[in-house]
């Protein structure tokens, strides 16, 4: 279950989780996940369990204790516990954590991620001629979801128009496709210092989810809250499903 791409694979993920692991490097390893989309099965349904225990290892290694002494138990019986294979090391974790992930990753029909809604883009609002270039190369490179490059882009257009909502708005949205979910969230932040922006509900939405994929759960819900509270907002009727589902 290799992930070329990222060099990252499901066997090392687990090795992270080991007691005696380097902290610094676990923590590079879950920040390759954190920052990554992954189509191999394994380590997406691995980054859902992982991100719904709050990267929390502690907690998860619990969960898979008992498998791991009735499999140490069996390995004891036969053969010196000095010489175990590394895998037979692994296999008390990897029998019950693939099923796990596996439920993760086809049954998490429940995901908060399932109410967010795309964002489809804009026409080009800009009058500065090199930036009205830039805007329509990263409205194209968004709508073909091509996040990495639209994201540069973006970065590039908030340099020359640092006061402009519309672009701080999309740095947010891109930021938040790339699950740069803590700069997403102070891009929303400050589109909401705009007291006029067009852009005030979606950005307060999608602060939501934001704050919510970072782990700051109860700053989300207040978010989701007021915004079930604001009925001139479009949001208003997905802000009450979100609350009655996730808190």
């Amino acid at each position: 279950m290799r992930n070329s791409e990222h060099n990252i694979s499901l066997h090392i993920v687990l090795k992270s989780f080991e007691d005696d692991f380097d902290a610094t490097e676990r923590q590079v390893i879950f920040k390759i996940l954190k920052d990554n989309e992954f189509e191999d099965e394994g380590l997406a349904g691995l980054k859902l369990l992982l991100e719904e225990n709050n990267w929390d290892i502690l907690k998860i290694n619990q969960k898979f204790k008992s498998s791991e002494k009735r499999i140490d138990d069996l390995v004891i019986i036969q053969m010196n516990k000095n010489k175990k294979n590394e895998y037979l090391k692994y296999a008390a974790v990897l029998i019950p954590f693939i099923a796990l992930i596996t439920f993760y990753f086809t049954n998490n029909s429940n995901s908060i991620e399932n109410h967010y809604i795309e964002e489809k883009g804009l026409p080009n609002l800009m009058t500065n001629k090199t930036v009205e270039s830039n805007w329509n190369n990263l409205m194209k490179s968004y709508k073909l979801k091509d996040y990495q490059k639209a994201y540069e882009i973006v970065l590039n257009i908030n340099e020359i128009k640092k006061q402009n909502d519309t672009a701080i708005y999309f740095k947010g949205v891109i930021a938040y496709k790339l699950q740069k979910t803590d700069e997403a969230k102070e891009s929303f932040k400050e589109v909401l210092k705009f007291e006029n922006s067009v852009f005030k509900y979606d950005a307060e939405f999608r602060l939501g989810f934001s704050l919510y994929n970072s782990g700051r759960k109860n700053e989300a819900k207040k978010i989701f809250q007021k915004i079930q509270s604001e009925k001139e907002n479009p949001f208003q009727e997905d802000a009450s499903i979100i609350i009655a589902s996730f808190f």
